[in-house]
């Protein structure tokens, strides 16, 4: 599975943000990336639910792939990078503040 090949890449970046317990970040990526998915924890739904919702940001949010509650907070998840984006371009003085 990629995951257990790139996610050791990653180590010192999740420990510099903060992770604590990489075994448990990479069991919970691995779950999330299992088709189909075989795990119905609370844990991997949110996972899975935030993963998707974050489709927007990246630009290939596909509608059919949203889980449980994500169809609900799509329009959050569009206020979100809305606002987000909003703010790294003043950030980067690249639009007036009036915006």
């Amino acid at each position: 599975m990629a995951v257990e090949e790139q996610l050791p890449k990653w180590r010192k970046l999740l420990g510099d943000m903060g992770a604590k317990d990489f075994a448990l970040v990479a069991d919970m990526v691995a779950r999330h990336c299992r088709m189909p998915a075989d795990d119905d924890s609370l844990a991997v739904r949110l996972f899975r639910n935030a993963d998707a919702l974050d489709r927007v940001r990246l630009g290939d949010l596909d509608p059919n792939m949203l889980y449980d509650k994500s169809p609900e907070l799509l329009d959050v998840a569009w206020t979100l990078y809305e606002a987000e984006t909003d703010n790294l371009l003043r950030l980067f003085k690249f639009v007036p503040d009036s915006i």
